[in-house]
């Protein structure tokens, strides 16, 4: 999924594109990190950055007062073939690399289950009972070469 217009512009004026390191001022703050990609859930004038603590952060482009490119990502035409990529959520997009061939794989989630596990523990907890300490989830590994999700 692209950004939308406003992002895109931002992106053009500072020689930046996704993947690339930048460095985003807003009004109040500074976030360096890597440009990641729009996704369906994101917000829509949004940009998502991954900063080096691994967590991503949403900056709201009216918030954005500069966006710096620190530095370009590494070409991967050397490397193709090389790097195997698998996902954690298999999302939509995650979904599309792997059937592009560019992930070889993503883990399907389930948050409504681990919801539903919570809240049930949670209501053993206030009556005054012990919940189990391990619990098993359902997850799934989308791959492309099982056509769809395999368990």
């Amino acid at each position: 999924m692209e950004y939308p217009a406003a992002v895109e512009k931002l992106f053009k004026k500072a020689g930046a594109a996704i993947g690339d390191t930048v460095a985003v001022t807003t009004r109040d703050k500074r976030f360096d990190g890597v440009a990641m990609p729009h996704h369906a859930f994101s917000g829509v004038d949004v940009l998502t950055v991954k900063l080096a603590n691994g967590y991503n952060v949403g900056i709201a482009v009216a918030d954005i007062t500069k966006l710096e490119l620190v530095s370009k990502q590494t070409p991967t035409a050397r490397k193709t073939g090389k790097i195997k990529v698998l996902g954690f959520d298999a999302v939509q997009d995650a979904r599309k690399a792997i059937e592009s061939g560019t992930m070889i794989g993503s883990v399907a989630q389930f948050p409504s289950e681990m919801g539903r596990l919570a809240i049930e523990s949670a209501f053993q907890v206030l009556n005054g009972q012990r919940p189990q300490a391990d619990q098993r989830v359902k997850i799934e590994l989308v791959v492309k070469s099982a056509g769809a999700a395999a368990k």
